[in-house]
């Protein structure tokens, strides 16, 4: 699966109705999966968890940390008619795993923030949730709005103020994403040949950062290259 149509099935659940609910990737809360789900985990099986469980109606699906992305990679995609809202129990070669056990299985494992890519696995002992890029990560959790839900980054520097923030542990590549960044985009970041003498350096003697080569330049850019260039 792309990383980005991994995203965009995220954001399905998230504009999705849903709840927390232990041991669920992605069922919808119909009369006879509240029954399965309310004796399934003893988190569930608590009175006010029974409760809630019993209370949502049939279109709510129901998602824990980890089964949040273990049900998108067995093929969620909000069937409120399927039994697990189209996902298949361990399809796409994708095990049956804790949150700690599925980030054993990432590739590239890293504490070091600064390069994380969209689509990677965020994750602190026992919880998991997905980066989406821009700051963001979809996490399905009980805390703040009690389901799956969109919240900030608390690792970077720029961490979205909007969302709940909470700080994870590590990060990783789900390895059964493809984080292949596009050609397209790729060619985006590098000039053109006849340029990169110019632009190597423009970027040495500070006249420009050396990143958005083949962005639109505004008035106030212009100057401010002109200025450090010493022009006036």
């Amino acid at each position: 699966m792309k990383s980005q149509d991994f995203i965009d099935r995220l954001l399905l659940a998230v504009n999705s109705k849903t709840l927390y609910v232990m041991g669920c990737f992605g069922a919808p809360m119909t009369a006879a999966n509240k029954q399965r789900y309310t004796k399934n985990h003893s988190y569930n099986m608590q009175i006010e968890r029974t409760r809630k469980i019993m209370s949502v109606s049939e279109d709510t699906f129901g998602f824990d940390c980890v089964n949040l992305i273990k049900g998108i990679l067995w093929g969620w995609c909000g069937n409120t008619g399927d039994t697990y809202g189209g996902a298949v129990y361990c399809s796409q070669s994708v095990p049956d795993v804790t949150a700690d056990g599925l980030y054993r299985l990432c590739d590239f494992p890293s504490q070091d923030f600064t390069k994380i890519l969209p689509g990677e696995m965020v994750h602190m002992p026992g919880h998991c949730g997905v980066y989406i890029g821009g700051g963001l990560v979809v996490e399905s959790t009980p805390k703040w709005e009690n389901g799956v839900q969109i919240t900030s980054l608390g690792n970077i520097d720029d961490a979205v103020a909007a969302h709940p923030v909470r700080v994870w542990v590590e990060h990783g590549r789900l390895p059964w994403i493809d984080y292949t960044v596009p050609i397209t985009e790729q060619i985006e970041d590098v000039p053109d040949d006849w340029a990169k003498e110019a632009w190597k350096l423009a970027t040495a003697k500070g006249i420009t950062d050396g990143t958005r080569p083949r962005d639109c330049i505004t008035r106030q850019e212009v100057v401010t290259l002109l200025h450090r260039g010493g022009l006036f």
